[in-house]
Formats: C-alpha cells, structure tokens, sequence
C-alpha cells in the first residue's frame, strides 16, 4: 500500500524542506521588490522613475533566480519577505510622509543589508558552486550598482 504525505504532515517538516541561507537571501530580495513597487508614486522625474525601475527589475531576476534555484533542489521557495520586508515597508510608509530623499535613504540601507548578507553567503557550505559563483559574477555586483545610483539620487536632492 502506498503512503502519502499529508499537508498537516509537511506543514510540520516544511523547515526540512528549507535552506537557511537560500532562504535569507530570498526574503531580502523580495523585500527589496516590494520596497521599490512603494516608492514609485514619490518620484517625480522619467529619469528617476527608469532608475528605480531598473534596479526593481534586477531584484525581480534575483528573486527568479534564488526561487528556481530552490525548486530545482526541490526545495520549498520563499513567498514572502518576513520580517525584514515588514520592517522596510513600516519604515517607508512612516517616510512616505517626509517624501523621496527618506524613501531613497531607506532603499540606501536595504541595498547595503542586502551586500552584506551576499558576502556573508560567499563561502556557504549550503549554496552550490554555481550560486556562489552567481553571487560574485551578478548578485554583488548588481548591489553595488544599485548603491551607487542611490548615492546619485540622494546626492542631488541636498
């Protein structure tokens, strides 16, 4: 006779089913997409708004990317950003009210979170060759991009 696993069963082995670090970075990542689809209504100019949309889309691919990663290892992807997401839309929602330069000073300290959390990930015994080798070739490389066109930004509304 065949067994099968119920859904209460895999509710309570899903943290079997999860890489930790995988994990962290997925949260990070869709928090970072959620965080910029907030701001949007703040911008004024076109050029601000393909710069925002630009760095939005990355975090889209990177979410993408970690999601198949963890599927391909048949493992449970992450949907949403946890805490770390709930925390960065309470801090832009409370800036929304003072408007774009606190909005982009909040994406400034996520995009910085999120590199730290990258190179922390580097030499991690739970991520492959290949997703570390994604992290230095696109993941840090796009941080620091993203960093330096929010350092622009902010450096122009002083």
């Amino acid at each position: 006779m065949e067994e099968f696993i119920t859904n209460t069963e895999l509710e309570s082995h899903k943290h079997l089913l999860i890489n930790k670090d995988i994990d962290e970075i997925l949260k990070g990542e869709i928090a970072a997409v959620e965080s910029y689809e907030f701001i949007y209504d703040k911008v004024k100019t076109t050029q601000e708004i393909d710069i925002l949309r630009k760095i939005h889309s990355e975090h889209v691919e990177e979410v993408e990317y970690w999601r198949q990663e963890l599927i391909r290892d048949a493992l449970l992807p992450q949907e949403h950003s946890g805490d770390i997401g709930m925390l960065a839309k309470s801090l832009l929602s409370a800036l929304h009210i003072i408007g774009l330069k606190g909005s982009l000073y909040v994406l400034k300290q996520g995009e910085d979170l999120g590199l730290r959390i990258y190179h922390s990930k580097i030499t991690s015994p739970l991520l492959n060759p290949i997703q570390r080798r994604h992290i230095q070739e696109v993941s840090i490389p796009n941080q620091e991009k993203h960093l330096f066109k929010l350092r622009q930004m902010l450096s122009l509304k002083e």
